[in-house]
């Protein structure tokens, strides 16, 4: 699983503009259902890659667009560090 969040840390970290990044982060959650993730890590993710949408300010919808990508890798990076530690013990028993 940590390869599926691996690929997706790396391209969120490239989106520069808002309508690549609802494509993406769409496309994530979608992948996310179809690989069976925990209920709770998808919900986190839905949660952080909401962002408000200023329709009286491109720019401003832009930085908060970012601030909710910061928001979702750093979701992808902390769930995939987990899973790591969870392998490990796994793998010592």
């Amino acid at each position: 699983m940590g390869n599926i969040l691996e690929e997706f840390i790396k391209r969120i970290q490239e989106i520069d503009n808002i309508e690549k990044y609802d494509e993406v982060t769409a496309e994530l959650i979608q992948k996310l259902r179809e690989e069976k993730y925990p209920e709770d890590f998808q919900k986190k993710i839905r949660a952080n890659r909401k962002y408000i949408k200023n329709r009286f300010s491109d720019e401003a919808t832009k930085e908060k667009m970012l601030e909710s990508k910061e928001k979702v890798i750093e979701c992808l990076f902390d769930f995939s560090i987990e899973e790591v530690g969870n392998n490990k013990n796994l793998a010592s028993y």
